[in-house]
């Protein structure tokens, strides 16, 4: 009885789907370096031996104030931000944008077949909601226009980087009521 049991189990297990499991490697841009050429080590990182790449920090930026992103973020003043990087108000801070740049370049370069993600963290603290990080989600507001907003700029900007997927910490700053609706609309825009 016991060997029957044990040989079905054995088959059962041997013929369930398995998960695919997938090598994550992560990357932070926002140390103090700012040029490109400063991040040389990155030339040292096996990408070739990575499924994905998750690269962060990105979030809520100053740029773009159109009269349309405007509507859309009522809440944000108006800034300036320098070109060549100005985005628009969801994507990488202008100072983190080179190594941001450089890091994709030489990752895509290593391994083409590299699935990258964009990270958004949360804001270290409510009194800068808009440093370098980006503004979190208790910078934006739980209206349904910011939140297609939001949904519609971050799926642009994953678009315009050619990246598969968006990783939305879920701590400090980012912990909002509204988090899994802003979820849902993601979701249903990424599909």
């Amino acid at each position: 009885m016991f060997r029957a049991s044990l040989a079905a189990l054995l088959s059962t297990l041997s013929s369930a789907a398995v998960a695919k499991r997938e090598a994550v490697g992560w990357a932070y841009v926002a140390d103090p370096v700012t040029k490109p050429e400063d991040s040389a080590s990155w030339q040292d990182i096996a990408f070739e031996a990575l499924d994905i790449l998750v690269v962060g920090p990105v979030g809520l930026q100053h740029c773009n104030n159109t009269p349309a992103i405007a509507k859309a973020f009522p809440w944000r003043p108006r800034f300036r931000c320098q070109e060549p990087y100005r985005r628009g108000s969801f994507g990488v801070a202008d100072a983190f944008r080179p190594r941001f740049d450089a890091l994709l370049a030489v990752a895509r370069q290593r391994n083409p077949n590299l699935q990258i993600m964009a990270a958004q963290w949360y804001a270290s603290h409510l009194m800068e909601p808009f440093g370098d990080w980006g503004g979190s989600l208790q910078t934006l507001g739980d209206s349904e226009e910011q939140l297609d907003g939001y949904t519609k700029d971050v799926n642009a900007f994953l678009f315009e980087q050619n990246m598969t997927g968006y990783v939305l910490d879920y701590e400090g700053t980012n912990v909002v009521h509204w988090y899994s609706r802003l979820l849902v609309k993601l979701a249903e825009a990424f599909r």
